[in-house]
């Protein structure tokens, strides 16, 4: 089987024209994580490069553990500096005393670099105390009418948020970026598209599914090496691009010293069920974005099983998508589950506390996902079965 399986590999996707794709799909790639750091980052050429030699100057001093004497001495800088921007006394034209060009510009730097985000990593400790306190007020309340279920997802919440707090300061510009990314998912669906169109319907062009039928393994194993040499494919190309973003993000933002830092230090996470460090965070997106990836591969290879043709598989392949995108978009409820552009674009469903009733349990709406997805995949491959039998 296993033979079976990379000859089947070989012939589909490690092929001269699938290698030089996936190469250029990581050069694209590479240009849009750069457009990225090139519109988003302080520190980037194009908007305002001077920041970055003041902030590896003062990065040192403030980042790491958040105390009262470091938060006291930033504001000994700042303080001069905001009253003269409020006075509006200040030169517009570069001042050597200044750490970056102007008291305007140190106004910005500071506030942005250093005093909003000290200042939501200190308060969080307060904002996750205030949630606590209201889910156990509200564990009262439905324990006194009885109502079993949201006791519970309160009990989960209260559990969940008890005694958070960010201890230290790092900058988290780099993560902030990196799990909003979602254009390498793109490129692997172009990629899958062009590598699953032609896995059956080959088969189906040259007639050579006469002979496979007829072939000691003709039914169940070639159909299944075909199946697994795809999700190989796909596992594969998957990591490739996890690491690869990782790499280039680490490249040009820097901050991986972060990585440890829990989730709910990023601004928009405050509110995430997971107790994750960020770097456990993207690993847990990358492989939501897998298992939603292995949805969109078993309905391309579906639509191969189906077609005479390969353009029709193409066009077939095309059209899922839009379709799945445009319902993502434009229906937010239960039945966003059985979308794989929900687990693609995983963060969603971890932003905030949110959860299902299952029997009477609250279950995380993420692991709803997970299991819809596992379901999803299984029945997929057995009606492919069903139709590999019938051609």
């Amino acid at each position: 089987m296993r033979r079976l399986v990379y000859y089947e590999f070989r012939k589909h996707f490690l092929t001269p024209i699938m290698v030089s794709i996936f190469l250029a799909l990581l050069m694209v790639d590479t240009l849009k994580i750069y457009s990225v750091y090139q519109e988003s980052s302080l520190f980037s050429s194009s908007n305002l490069a001077e920041f970055k030699e003041a902030y590896e100057e003062l990065y040192p001093v403030y980042g790491g553990e958040i105390t009262v004497e470091k938060i006291n001495s930033l504001l000994e800088i700042y303080r001069p500096i905001y009253e003269t921007v409020q006075s509006q006394t200040a030169s517009t034209k570069e001042d050597e005393n200044s750490y970056t060009y102007n008291a305007y510009s140190d106004d910005l730097f500071f506030r942005k670099c250093f005093l909003e985000e000290m200042e939501y990593d200190y308060t969080y400790r307060s904002y996750a105390a205030e949630i606590v306190s209201e889910a156990r007020e509200n564990m009262d309340f439905y324990k006194e009418w009885g109502n079993v279920y949201e006791y519970r997802k309160n009990l989960c919440v209260a559990r969940a948020f008890y005694g958070r707090e960010i201890k230290d300061f790092y900058n988290t510009e780099m993560y902030q970026s990196l799990l909003y990314y979602d254009f390498s998912s793109i490129l692997m669906l172009m990629l899958m598209v062009y590598g699953c169109a032609s896995v059956f319907v080959k088969e189906e062009e040259t007639e050579m599914k006469y002979i496979i039928r007829t072939s000691q393994s003709g039914r169940g194993r070639t159909y299944l090496a075909k199946v697994f040499s795809a999700f190989l494919f796909l596992m594969v190309a998957g990591v490739l691009f996890s690491i690869w973003d990782y790499f280039l993000f680490s490249l040009f933002f820097g901050g991986t010293e972060s990585a440890a830092s829990p989730l709910y230090a990023i601004r928009g996470f405050q509110d995430t069920i997971l107790t994750l460090s960020m770097g456990q965070g993207y690993l847990l997106l990358s492989v939501f974005r897998i298992t939603g990836m292995c949805i969109f591969c078993m309905i391309f290879l579906f639509f191969s099983l189906a077609s005479r043709r390969i353009m029709a598989a193409f066009l077939l392949n095309f059209v899922s998508i839009m379709v799945c995108i445009s319902a993502y978009d434009h229906i937010y409820n239960s039945s966003h589950f059985w979308n794989p552009v929900s687990l693609i674009s995983g963060r969603n469903l971890i932003l905030r506390s949110e959860f299902s009733n299952l029997a009477g349990y609250p279950v995380p709406k993420y692991m709803i996902a997970e299991g819809v997805a596992v379901c999803l995949i299984l029945g997929l491959v057995y009606a492919g079965w069903m139709l590999w039998k019938r051609r």
